[in-house]
């Protein structure tokens, strides 16, 4: 299963965030250095365990982090990675695509 979440991100003093809009539902999303962690609505997880995660810029390039994902219990999308944070800061994304695994 792919979900597609479209992004408007900006840049915060050490964190990145912004809205993800994913269906009819709009999201906070928050990315920050910080020990890896990645936690997603239950609506968005759909019971997975492991999530494979691109991001795209608007040039068509990409960064991808796979990782155990835990379940928010806010309506919000919560990544603390000081690599993924340091790869996004320069050329925010646009869009977000997750596959869900196990």
């Amino acid at each position: 299963m792919i979900v597609v979440i479209f992004l408007d991100l900006s840049l915060g003093q050490s964190y990145i965030c912004g809205k993800a809009f994913y269906r009819d539902k709009t999201y906070f999303i928050n990315i920050q250095y910080g020990s890896r962690s990645i936690m997603l609505p239950d609506e968005i997880i759909n019971h997975s365990k492991y999530a494979l995660i691109e991001f795209y810029r608007q040039n068509g390039s990409k960064v991808t982090l796979e990782h155990r994902v835990d379940v928010s219990s806010k309506d919000i999308i919560e990544i603390y990675d000081d690599w993924l944070t340091n790869e996004l800061v320069n050329d925010l994304p646009i869009e977000m695509h997750i596959r869900l695994n196990g």
